[in-house]
């Protein structure tokens, strides 16, 4: 009869319309997922970036703490080698003043 068609026709219209939100439910979730995936990847970039920078910084430091010992070594050596010398020196002269010395004394 009219009426049962009717109602088909009404559950019918219900149940496409129903499908269509769904679809369109889907579609929102499917682009809320897209956005949440492309914003995980833009972050995960960012702190790649960020680590990337802080191992220059790191290997940079690292290289002028380095530098900087060999420096203070190589400064320790040339003092440890310049006082030798003045030491030398000293005993030299020290060497030099007694020998005049007993030369003089032992002159006539």
């Amino acid at each position: 009869s009219d009426d049962e068609a009717g109602d088909r026709r009404r559950r019918a219209e219900a149940k496409v319309t129903e499908l269509e939100a769904k679809g369109e439910e889907k579609k929102k979730c499917e682009e809320e997922n897209k956005e949440r995936d492309e914003e995980a990847l833009a972050a995960s970039a960012a702190i790649a970036a960020a680590k990337a920078v802080e191992d220059a910084e790191r290997k940079k430091r690292n290289e002028e703490e380095d530098e900087r010992r060999i420096v203070e070594q190589v400064a320790k050596r040339y003092d440890a080698e310049l006082m030798r010398q003045v030491g030398l020196r000293i005993a030299s002269e020290s060497f030099k003043n007694d020998l005049a010395e007993r030369v003089n004394q032992e002159s006539p």
